[in-house]
C-alpha cells in the first residue's frame, strides 16, 4: 500500500510575506535534534538498497510507487554528504531523474493509476534539486524546476474538478477511492508548497494555491471523529468529507502540509494545527514502546481482522511528519516519538523472496533461477529486509493480500532515518 505522503527538509531562512504575520526571520530547523540512536538501522537499510532489483535508469522494481520519491531522495542526500550507494551505478539519481523528467511530460491523467506515482516523481525531483543546490548548472536546475512547475499546474488542472468538489470526489477517481480525497488533495497542496519554497518565479501563486487547498480541506473534512477501536474521539481530518472514523494517513499528510505552510507563511495557525494533529492521532496508538499506530485504512486492503495492522510506508511517513513538526517547533517530544516509531520499524525485518512479490507473468516465461517481477525476468533472490506490513499483530507472510516487501517502502524508511540524523547534525 503506497503512502501518499512526503516531507522534504530544505534548511534555510524564510522571511514572512503573508499579511498579518510576523516579519521576524526564522531559521529552519529552529533547533538541533539530539543525537540519533539508529545507526545500525540506517546501515542495514543502506546495505539492503544496494541489492534491490532495478530496471536501470528507469527505476526500481517491486517498489509499489514510492521509489520515484524516496529512492531518488535517499540517493541525492547521500551523494550530497559524499556517500554513494555503491554497487549499482545505474541507479544514481541523475540517471533516474532523466527518466523521471520524460514521465512528467506525459499527459497527467493518461493513466489514472500512475498519477500518484508521477506526483511522487515530481516531489523526488524537487528533493534532488534541493540536495544539490550550488552543484548543478544554472540551466539544468532552471529547466528541471520549470518542468516540475509545469507538471504541478497540469496535475492541478486535471484534478481540480474533484478537488474543488470533494463531496462528490470518490466515485470519479481511483486515487480518491484508494486513499481518500484528503490525502490526494493534501499531496497536491504539498507540491505547491514545495514549489513556493523552491523560489520559482510564480512562488506567490503556488503559495496561494496550497493555502486554498488547505482551507478547502479544513472547511469540508475537519471535525470531530471517533476511533472505533479505542472508543476515543478527536478533532481531525476525515479520510474524505462526511466519511466517519479517525484514520492515520490523512492526518499524517496534513501534519506535513501544516508544517510546510508555516514555513511558507509564518502564520502561527499552521504550527498550532500541526501540533494539534499529533494529539488527534493518539487514539490510534497501539503501543508506545515501540510506537506503533493503527492504520484503519489498511485493514480492508490487507484483509485484516483486527486493528493491530500497520504498514512500513505509512509508519515511515508518520516519522517524517513528526520530524517536520520538530523542524518548525524545536520541541523534542516529536523527535522522541520519531525514535520510538523507528524502533517499531526496526522490528519489521523478516525474510522474503523476489518470487513472493508479484503475481504478474512474463512472456516468454522466465528461465530457471529467475522470477517475473513487474513483468520483467530477474534473478530470483531470497534475503531479509523491512517487510511491507504487520497484519493482525504478525509480520507479513506469503499469501497475504499484499506483497510482503516493497523497495520503495524500504527507501521511505531509509529517508526517515537519514533525515532524523540530518536534524541532529549527523550524516544522512
Amino acid at each position: 500500500m503506497r503512502a501518499l505522503a512526503v516531507a522534504l527538509f530544505a534548511s534555510g531562512v524564510l522571511a514572512a510575506t503573508t499579511p498579518g504575520c510576523s516579519s521576524e526571520e526564522i531559521t529552519f530547523p529552529v533547533a538541533k535534534a539530539p543525537p540519533s540512536r539508529h545507526q545500525a538501522l540506517r546501515d542495514a537499510l543502506v546495505a539492503d538498497a544496494r541489492q534491490f532489483a532495478s530496471r536501470g535508469s528507469t527505476g526500481w522494481l517491486d517498489d509499489l510507487g514510492d521509489a520515484p520519491l524516496f529512492g531518488v531522495a535517499a540517493y541525492a542526500r547521500r551523494e550530497r554528504g559524499g556517500e554513494r550507494l555503491e554497487g549499482d551505478e545505474r541507479l544514481r539519481p541523475f540517471d533516474v531523474v532523466t527518466f523521471a523528467r520524460s514521465s512528467l511530460r506525459r499527459p497527467v491523467l493518461d493513466a489514472d493509476i500512475d498519477a500518484d506515482e508521477r506526483m511522487f516523481t515530481a516531489l523526488g525531483i524537487l528533493e534532488l534539486l534541493d540536495a544539490n543546490r550550488g552543484r548543478l548548472t544554472d540551466g539544468y536546475f532552471a529547466e528541471t524546476l520549470a518542468l516540475v512547475e509545469s507538471f504541478s499546474v497540469n496535475v492541478d488542472a486535471a484534478v481540480r474538478g474533484y478537488l474543488d468538489d470533494l463531496a462528490r470526489a470518490a466515485p470519479n477517481s481511483a486515487l480518491v477511492r484508494d486513499y481518500g480525497s484528503t490525502v490526494v488533495t493534501g499531496v497536491v497542496a504539498l507540491l505547491h508548497a514545495q514549489l513556493a519554497l523552491a523560489g520559482v518565479t510564480s512562488a506567490d501563486a503556488h503559495r496561494e494555491r496550497a493555502l486554498a487547498l488547505e482551507g478547502l480541506l479544513t472547511r469540508t473534512a475537519f471535525g470531530d471523529l471517533a476511533d472505533i477501536g479505542s472508543g476515543r474521539s478527536a478533532r481531525a481530518f476525515a479520510r474524505s468529507p462526511g466519511e466517519p472514523g479517525l484514520f492515520l494517513l490523512p492526518n499524517v499528510v496534513m501534519m506535513l502540509v501544516e508544517a510546510r505552510l508555516f514555513r511558507v507563511t509564518k502564520d502561527e495557525t499552521h504550527r498550532i494545527t500541526a501540533r494539534a494533529l499529533f494529539a488527534a492521532i493518539q487514539p490510534l496508538v497501539l503501543s508506545s514502546q515501540p510506537a506503533r499506530y493503527a492504520e484503519p485504512e489498511a485493514v480492508a486492503p490487507l484483509a485484516a481482522t483486527t486493528r493491530e495492522t500497520t504498514t512500513l510506508a505509512t509508519q515511515s511517513a508518520l516519522a517524517l511528519a513528526l520530524l517536520s513538526v520538530f523542524e518548525v517547533t524545536g520541541d523534542t517530544r516529536y523527535v522522541d516519538e520519531v525514535d520510538r516509531v523507528l524502533d517499531a520499524l526496526e522490528a519489521m525485518r523478516g525474510p522474503y523472496c523476489l518470487s513472493q512479490l508479484d503475481a504478474t507473468t512474463c512472456a516468454p516465461a522466465c528461465e530457471p533461477g529467475q522470477t517475473c517481477l513487474s513483468a520483467e525476468c530477474t534473478a530470483e533472490r531470497c534475503t531479509t529486509g523491512l517487510l511491507h506490513h504487520r497484519v493482525d499483530g504478525r509480520l507479513a507472510a506469503p499469501g497475504d493480500a499484499r506483497p510482503v516487501f516493497c523497495s520503495g517502502c524500504s527507501f521511505a524508511a531509509l529517508y526517515a532515518v537519514g533525515m532524523r540524523r540530518v536534524l541532529a547534525g549527523e550524516g544522512f
